[in-house]
């Protein structure tokens, strides 16, 4: 709020102490907005460069990620099998013995 130096005001009339009210009030109000303006350009801002690397991720990242759990579950896959095959041909030939 901007400071009330009421040594410096001169009153001619009863008029001129509401206009000086309503003058201080008008300062703190357009103070107020420029500050509320301000944080909304800000975050309008880091909104849109949030969509972006949302946008991003959606389109690039996450296909590849997807895309190489697919290989490395099917390289799981493959390795168990043949640990499986491994272990039934130990069995049998230890059957055989």
């Amino acid at each position: 709020m901007p400071p009330h130096d009421s040594d410096a005001e001169i009153h001619i009339s009863a008029a001129t102490v509401g206009a000086s009210r309503a003058h201080r009030a008008a300062v703190v109000a357009a103070a107020q907005y420029a500050a509320a303006q301000s944080a909304l350009v800000t975050l309008e801002r880091e909104f849109r460069a949030t969509q972006l690397r949302v946008r991003a991720l959606n389109k690039h990242w996450l296909p590849r990620l997807h895309d190489a759990l697919a290989r490395v579950e099917m390289e799981l896959e493959e390795q168990d099998r043949a640990e499986a095959i491994r272990l039934r041909l130990v069995q049998l030939r230890g059957a055989k013995n």
